[in-house]
C-alpha cells in the first residue's frame, strides 16, 4: 500500500447551499436534491512532493457496482473505464500538494441515475513514470489502486451514512505516502 487516506470531510458551504441544490431564497431546502457540490483532494499535505503520482476519481454507485468477485483488475478496470454518465469528477495528476486541478465543482446527479442517488465511490489511481529503453519514451503506469465507498460513513459532522453525496457541501479526501520514504535507505 503506497498511498493512504488521512482525512475525509463533508461542510455545508453556507453561502452556496440553497443556490447549488436549487432552492429559492425561501422555503425548505434538502442536500439530496440534484445540485452542485465541491470536492477537494490533496497529497502530501504539509509534506512536499509525493514519491509517486496520483489521479483522484469521484464516481456515483457503490463498490459493489463495479466489484468482479475474485478479479481485482477487472474491478478497477470496471470502476476506472465505466459510462462516463456517472464519473462525477477526476483530478488532474497529483505529484505533490496544492496542485492545480485537486479541486473543483461536480454535478450531484441527474434524473438519468438510477437508484443509490447519492452513493459514491473514491478511487485513487497510484502512478509511476519509468522510462521504456525498447520504445525510448517515458511511460506512466499504474501500480496501485484503492476504492473507498464509505458504506457506514465517516466520523464527524455531517455523517449520513453511505448517502454523502450531496449537494451544497464540500467533499475533503486528503492522501499521502504510506511511509515517509525520504528516510528510508
Amino acid at each position: 500500500m503506497p498511498i493512504i487516506l488521512t482525512h475525509c470531510s463533508a461542510h455545508k458551504i453556507k453561502k452556496k447551499f440553497r443556490k447549488w441544490c436549487g432552492c429559492g431564497d425561501l422555503g425548505t431546502c434538502d442536500s439530496t436534491d440534484h445540485g452542485t457540490a465541491y470536492i477537494a483532494t490533496d497529497y502530501n499535505t504539509g509534506m512536499g512532493k509525493g514519491f509517486y503520482d496520483i489521479i483522484v476519481y469521484l464516481r456515483h454507485y457503490p463498490i459493489s457496482q463495479f466489484e468482479v468477485p475474485n478479479n481485482n483488475s477487472k474491478t478497477w478496470d470496471n470502476f476506472k473505464n465505466g459510462s462516463n454518465n456517472y464519473m462525477l469528477w477526476k483530478s488532474a495528476i497529483l505529484y505533490g500538494p496544492n496542485v492545480p486541478g485537486r479541486d473543483g465543482n461536480f454535478q450531484t446527479g441527474h434524473n438519468d441515475t438510477p437508484g443509490h442517488l447519492h452513493i459514491g465511490t473514491i478511487g485513487v489511481e497510484v502512478i509511476r513514470t519509468e522510462w521504456n529503453c525498447d520504445d525510448n519514451v517515458m511511460e506512466r503506469k499504474t501500480i496501485w489502486w484503492a476504492l473507498w465507498d464509505f458504506h457506514k460513513g465517516w466520523r464527524g459532522p455531517n455523517n449520513w451514512g453511505n448517502e454523502w453525496l450531496r449537494c451544497g457541501h464540500e467533499l475533503d479526501f486528503w492522501f499521502r505516502d504510506y511511509a515517509d520514504w525520504r528516510h528510508q535507505k
